[in-house]
């Protein structure tokens, strides 16, 4: 906000939020804790040189104990004549590049992030930790381990709930369907893992000595949780094909 007339632009591009995403409001941009990113189109003709708006992301800095930040990717908009050209991807990149080297930033988070965003985050963090030796496909058939989280955290500031994320996406890139074995044992494990709210609901219901008919039956938790894992498998392929299209 510091730069001249960036205040009076942003009020400009900040009023395409409300019509292109759902429930957005507007920042405070008094406070300096925000960050913003412009991607824009640059046009040269005979008559000169002229920058259209392409999208924009706000991220703001969150404290992180006890002396780091944790930023927040909050807003990400692009154009509706510019989407699906990749501009989103290279908006997050960007932002990445901007916090991955600085020692100060524990890692990145995302608020409520859309299925189309959550889709760009999975293949660049996906794309990223294939370089990693410790998302192998000689490693992928084990279970998430704490050396995958620690080292998605230190070389890309992979939070550890996006990181076992990544690690169920390279681990189905890694198992055949065909496979029935393989399979099974990738889909009880990212079961187990959508498993983990339900147990720890019902231990917290049990600690506070509520009756058991408060949960559902078992039956409607198995459907719920087979709903959840077709969810996440559906999104999973469209990453792991987008994956494999840019290699």
């Amino acid at each position: 906000m510091k730069n001249p007339g960036f205040r009076e632009y942003h009020e400009r591009i900040e009023s395409f939020i409300l019509w292109f995403i759902d429930a957005a409001c507007f920042i405070d941009s008094d406070d300096d804790k925000w960050d913003f990113y412009i991607t824009y189109e640059k046009n040269a003709d005979s008559c000169g040189t002229t920058y259209s708006f392409v999208g924009y992301s706000t991220c703001y800095r969150f404290y992180a104990y006890p002396d780091k930040i944790r930023p927040r990717i909050s807003q990400v908009l692009v154009l509706p004549p510019y989407q699906r050209q990749g501009h989103c991807t290279e908006l997050i990149i960007a932002i990445y590049q901007q916090y991955v080297s600085r020692n100060d930033v524990s890692d990145i988070t995302a608020e409520d992030p859309s299925e189309n965003f959550q889709r760009v985050r999975d293949y660049i963090d996906a794309t990223n930790c294939l370089k990693l030796p410790e998302f192998q496909s000689s490693k992928l058939d084990q279970a998430f381990s704490s050396e995958m989280r620690k080292v998605a955290r230190e070389k890309y500031k992979i939070n550890r709930r996006q990181a076992r994320r990544v690690y169920e996406i390279l681990r189905l890139r890694e198992t055949p369907e065909s496979d029935d074995a393989a399979f099974t044992k990738y889909r009880l494990a990212v079961k187990a893992r959508l498993n983990e709210p339900m147990k720890n609901e019902a231990l917290r219901k049990k600690s506070h000595f509520l009756p058991a008919s408060l949960s559902p039956p078992k039956e409607e938790r198995l459907l719920i949780l087979q709903r959840e894992f077709e969810n996440c498998l559906s999104e999973y392929k469209k990453v792991v094909a987008r994956i494999e299209s840019s290699l």
